[in-house]
């Protein structure tokens, strides 16, 4: 399992002081299963999913799709809409190709993306198609130039969407490419350098289309989280390396080019959700432990004192391979993922900052 994520965000939240600790009477279909903590219930999913793609649409609402099951045919078809003012999930039209592992992005238009992923049986797909939720409709677009998993996908400011890397026909690719939504073709935009669990790390230039080397982590790591934090750093945090789940985080600076140690988290981690949260630290949920089980557990950092700090609360359902989304109120949305022997977990759960 790969995350080798590529992360931006938009910073123009109010300014909140912490997260609130919410203590919830029932949670669901679930209410046995509860113990106090950060979260609230988030509706119960459809279709309890892991490795899916989570899109945030312009209405507010966030689309699931596609994703491993619990039991046949394993690897869907399905979408899914959450419903923020009604705190519910609705099933929309289906994808043409059933896939997880794969990337997603919201298209300039208003439709999402979805590209890539793959099969059962560990097949790589090269195909894309667009949603329209006008129509809840989902069309085929163009071939990428490779299929590929284990991947991001990134709006660009102008327009096109990039995608880079991941596993490809079982080895690492270094090919990247863009997506214009306009033609509705794929073209590729040179060429990573490396690939696979690496201390490198590149940049690249849509002026250009060309990739440069810059500073390099103390640490090779995959399956880790990025986020880009309110002044312009990005905080690496956990991840694999040569089969070890790792606690080590670094920053980098771009002013500098330069990655720095940054403290560690309180519990070794991969295959988790990392989101910035409206006071500018981050929120680091679930994952995979050093002992291969799914955490609950919850931590936070903090930016300008580089310090990690564990929660006294924890999500109700341990899980890995999970989607976090802000909702356009600030709310983090957590759907999704996978518990080993406990199955995917059946509801969403929300954390909500407490105002000023």
């Amino acid at each position: 399992m790969m995350r080798n994520r590529l992360s931006h965000a938009a910073v123009d939240w109010p300014r909140l002081n912490q997260i609130a600790f919410l203590l919830t009477a029932g949670f669901g279909l679930f209410p046995a299963q509860l113990s106090a903590g950060p979260s609230s219930f988030g509706g119960n999913l459809v279709h309890p999913r892991a490795y899916h793609s989570a899109t945030l649409f312009n209405d507010g609402r966030v689309l699931l799709a596609g994703g491993y099951l619990d039991s046949s045919p394993w690897v869907t078809n399905t979408a899914e809409f959450y419903n923020p003012g009604s705190n519910s999930w609705t099933a929309t039209g289906n994808l043409n190709v059933a896939r997880y592992f794969h990337g997603a992005a919201l298209l300039p238009n208003g439709k999402a993306l979805v590209a890539g992923g793959q099969t059962l049986g560990a097949n790589d797909i090269i195909s894309a198609e667009v949603y329209d939720p006008a129509t809840g409709v989902w069309a085929l677009t163009g071939n990428m130039s490779v299929p590929r998993s284990y991947f991001s996908a990134l709006l660009l400011p102008n327009g096109k969407v990039l995608v880079a890397g991941g596993y490809s026909n079982g080895v690492f690719t270094a090919v990247a490419e863009l997506y214009d939504s306009v033609s509705g073709t794929w073209s590729t935009t040179g060429s990573l350098g490396s690939s696979g669990e690496t201390t490198a790390t590149e940049l690249y230039d849509p002026s250009t289309g060309t990739w440069t080397n810059t500073g390099s982590l103390n640490a090779p790591r995959f399956d880790h989280t990025q986020t880009l934090l309110a002044d312009g750093r990005v905080l690496v945090a956990g991840g694999e390396n040569h089969g070890q789940r790792i606690a080590s985080a670094e920053i980098y600076d771009p002013a500098t080019g330069l990655w720095t140690r940054s403290g560690h988290l309180k519990t070794a981690r991969a295959s988790h959700s990392a989101s910035l949260v409206p006071d500018g630290s981050v929120l680091v949920a679930g994952g995979i432990s050093a002992s291969i089980e799914a955490l609950a557990s919850l931590e936070e950092y903090n930016p300008v004192t580089g310090r990690w700090h564990l929660l006294h609360g924890s999500l109700h359902f341990a899980r890995f391979s999970q989607t976090a989304v802000t909702l356009l109120d600030g709310n983090l949305l957590i759907a999704g993922g996978g518990a080993y022997a406990a199955g995917n977990p059946p509801a969403a759960e929300l954390i909500v900052p407490r105002q000023p």
